[in-house]
């Protein structure tokens, strides 16, 4: 046996015996808790905070959101004539369809933001088995030929394996974190500010409405004392607010809609891709480097054969 062979039979036992004490590590929970230790817990609490933020905020904005929706419908429901056929109701049917936009666009964040919650969950639960498995099938194909020299092709079906559950555990335990983490830091100092201002703009017009409702019926008249009581000064009234308000409100809700695509639809997709790309590139770079060593390891073989033959 050459120098060579034995420094590689040194290298080789040192990496399955470093394999194996972190196999046992993941198996018990060290591994895990040194992750966690290291800034995962963290990262993990700090997106759980976050999405738990944000899904309150989605679902304050669906509340106003609906109240507008009432309002409007009562204005557009309303009998109060502006003249030449036109009711004021007819004035805010825009609004309403746009206000009815952004309520199904906050409807549908909000369900986006509690399953990326419950996604993320699942993530902490499945990245220790899928480390535990990753760590299993690389002990495994270093094992191989020392128990069974000629199993080349399960020495390659376990060294894919180990590939693909390390590329699984570091998605698991990195990438989706570190993609809402990304979202929580672009929110936090782009799409925000922007938010806040549309919500206080829609509180306002929220109370402008009931005030409005009020208006078009007064509950504490008869319904035949509010067909008749001074619609002139209905119209005046309602068309003001009309004229007054609808800018105001269309403002508000494309920028509700604009910040909700981007956190819960265009960020994402962009950092899917991204991720897509860069798993793609490292599988080829890994793949390429598998091909030459199966290709050492083929000619390996027939040079073994081949001595062996010379022998006999």
């Amino acid at each position: 046996m050459t120098v060579a062979t034995i420094g590689a039979n040194r290298r080789t036992a040192m990496a399955m015996g470093l394999l194996a004490a972190l196999l046992a590590g993941s198996a018990l929970g060290w591994t895990e808790r040194v992750l966690g230790y290291g800034g995962l817990n963290a990262l993990a609490r700090s997106n759980e905070q976050y999405l738990d933020d944000a899904f309150d905020r989605s679902l304050r904005l669906f509340a106003v959101l609906s109240a507008v929706k009432v309002g409007l419908a009562v204005i557009e429901g309303s009998e109060v004539g502006a003249g030449f056929g036109v009711e004021v109701g007819d004035f805010v049917q825009a609004a309403y369809d746009h206000v009815d936009t952004a309520w199904r666009v906050v409807l549908a964040a909000g369900v986006m933001l509690k399953t990326l919650k419950y996604v993320l969950r699942a993530a902490d639960y499945l990245d220790h088995w899928a480390l535990i498995a990753a760590l299993a099938c690389g002990l495994f194909a270093m094992a191989l030929p020392l128990l069974w020299p000629s199993r080349t092709r399960l020495r390659r079906t376990a060294r894919d394996g180990s590939l693909l559950f390390t590329a699984f555990a570091v998605a698991l335990f990195l990438l989706l974190p570190v993609t809402v983490a990304g979202g929580q830091w672009l929110s936090g100092r782009i799409t925000a500010p922007a938010l806040d201002q549309a919500e206080s703009g829609l509180l306002q017009i929220q109370k402008d409405l009931e005030r409005v409702s009020e208006i078009v019926y007064d509950p504490n008249k008869s319904a035949i004392a509010n067909l008749l009581d001074s619609p002139g000064a209905k119209v005046e009234q309602l068309v003001d607010f009309v004229l007054e308000k609808t800018a105001n409100l269309a403002a508000y809700l494309f920028t509700v809609i604009a910040v909700y695509v981007f956190d819960c639809a265009l960020f994402p997709a962009a950092m899917l891709i991204f991720w897509v790309w860069l798993t793609r590139w490292t599988a080829r770079y890994f793949l390429r480097v598998k091909r030459d060593r199966d290709f050492k390891d083929d000619l390996r073989a027939i040079l073994r054969q081949t001595v062996g033959l010379g022998k006999k």
